[in-house]
């Protein structure tokens, strides 16, 4: 499955972003990277979005890849405090 693309609403530290892709898994992310480096398009990961000023910010953001909803909890196994998840989990 391809990953949603959207008209980005906002910018990335005061950077207008072009495209926004929504992949929902693993998969999706490897094929939008993959696209993305074919096309030569400058890339920003987004999570939550909380912590997009933090650091040098970016000239350009060609494509913006919203990992907020890859949200599933793959393994938990409370005893050994292990937990294994997605990047989009809070």
């Amino acid at each position: 499955m391809a990953p949603e693309l959207a008209v980005a609403p906002a910018g990335v530290d005061g950077v207008v972003v072009g495209t926004v892709a929504r992949p929902v898994d693993t998969a999706d992310v490897a094929a939008t990277l993959g696209q993305a480096a074919h096309d030569g398009l400058t890339v920003v990961a987004r999570g939550a979005g909380t912590k997009l000023d933090w650091g040098v910010p970016p000239t350009r953001v060609d494509l913006l890849v919203d990992l907020s909803g890859m949200r599933t909890v793959l393994e938990h196994v409370a005893g050994d405090l292990v937990v294994r998840v997605q990047t989009g989990v809070p």
